[in-house]
């Protein structure tokens, strides 16, 4: 079968040969930044053509995200920090080297899915908008108090604790730190 234009465009005739796909885990993400997942795209995109890790300049990063050396850096941290990837220096003039880490190991998607479950539940009663309105109050109330969704440990009963705390949310009750510390528990984080 031959070959559509569009198909021989991207793999064959284009300087930016392929394409590039990252795991829907990660890309539907709730807690990473849309700018992380667009740098650990492009570090993905690297690896894949280079193997098991891989060493793109931040200026590269930054020509092809088109963001600033200091937002590539800002967001190649919180790739480090939330444990997507590991960063390597080599020294003084050689560009970093990047290791994707495997999605099962990285515990903010674990997290994710959880939330994304009850999410998914809670908006056939309540309707995406107010799902979106809660999801973003619950996110901010976290910011706020210097909580982080990639410090949550994941315990049994962490997916009905979410469900309640959406819930609490949604029925329009104020957050406050009692319903965080006493139901969820928040590694490397003292509870106030």
């Amino acid at each position: 079968m031959p070959n559509s234009k569009e198909r021989e465009f991207i793999y064959n005739s284009s300087y930016n040969k392929g394409h590039i796909s990252i795991p829907s885990i990660v890309a539907h993400c709730i807690g990473l930044s849309t700018h992380a997942k667009l740098v650990y795209s492009n570090i993905l995109n690297y690896i894949y053509k280079k193997g098991e890790f891989a060493f793109p300049s931040i200026y590269r990063l930054s020509i092809s995200c088109s963001c600033s050396i200091n937002t590539i850096i800002r967001y190649i941290n919180e790739l480090v920090e939330k444990g997507f990837i590991k960063k390597e220096v080599p020294g003084r003039g050689k560009s970093n080297r990047y290791y994707i880490i495997e999605c099962d190991k990285i515990p903010l998607l674990k997290v994710s899915e959880i939330i994304w479950e009850v999410i998914d539940t809670l908006a056939k009663k309540y309707g995406w908008k107010d799902i979106m309105k809660c999801k973003n109050s619950i996110l901010s109330f976290l910011n706020q108090n210097k909580y982080s969704l990639h410090h949550m440990e994941i315990q049994p009963n962490t997916i009905n604790h979410l469900n309640a705390l959406f819930l609490h949310v949604l029925e329009k009750k104020e957050l406050n730190i009692e319903v965080l510390t006493s139901n969820f528990i928040f590694k490397n984080q003292a509870i106030l």
